[in-house]
């Protein structure tokens, strides 16, 4: 059987060399210890053979970056913490296209919705729409977060952007719902933006059929996010 390749070393222009690391069946299907594995003995992965699950090709300064941002895990992922009552707003992101994740994090938001009436709730408009599939009285209780009518395609910054259009506070507290390893980026963008993430809930999962290659694996995410 072939093995899966991922291929990113066409996406650097600095045509640094070019190696190729090997992941066997057992370290394939469980990315989170491999990641942490990587990180610390890369070496070990460097190389390939004919019993590899999967094989990255990427070049030594892709390679470098992948490492520092490696270094700590709340680079990549995070984990569910804080309080739903220390925010003012929840913001929720989506995730790739496919209904599987956004499901999930749609889950999430209706507990909120459920737990709640304070506070005002923000959706992508993916998860808005699944719903007030579900439920059309949810409609009422949430903003949905849409693209423009000029494009097919929203990414978190302009959601952040939007969100902050809305409600003109300065300095808002906000429980994110987002994917674990989208996470980072989201509560980046918003901390960057003055926003202050009192905590989050977030979804540990991939989906593997989505039209976007980068969110079908921890891999294929991990190495868009850590070498762009």
């Amino acid at each position: 059987m072939k093995p899966i390749i991922m291929d990113i070393s066409k996406f650097d222009p600095s045509k640094s060399t070019l190696i190729t690391i090997g992941l066997d069946e057992s370290s394939y299907n469980d990315p989170l210890e491999t990641l942490r594995k990587f990180s610390k003995n890369q070496s070990s992965f460097s190389s390939s053979n004919d019993q590899d699950k999967c094989q990255i090709k990427l070049t030594t300064n892709q390679k470098d970056k992948l490492l520092i941002y490696l270094k700590d895990e709340k680079n990549y992922r995070l984990n569910s913490y804080g309080d739903l009552s220390e925010a003012d707003y929840v913001l929720a992101f989506s995730f790739g296209e496919n209904i599987d994740v956004n499901l999930e994090i749609s889950l999430i938001v209706e507990e909120i919705l459920i737990q709640t009436k304070k506070h005002q709730i923000f959706v992508q408009w993916e998860i808005g729409d699944l719903l007030s599939l579900k439920n059309i009285l949810y409609k009422r209780s949430i903003n949905k977060i849409n693209y423009d009518y000029d494009k097919d395609y929203i990414d978190t910054e302009e959601v952040v952007t939007k969100f902050l259009e809305r409600i003109q506070t300065s300095s808002p507290k906000v429980l994110l719902v987002s994917q674990a390893w989208h996470a980072p980026r989201c509560k980046k963008v918003c901390e960057d933006r003055g926003i202050e993430v009192v905590g989050g809930k977030f979804v540990d999962e991939f989906s593997p059929n989505d039209n976007q290659k980068w969110v079908r694996n921890a891999f294929r995410w991990v190495l868009k996010e850590a070498t762009k």
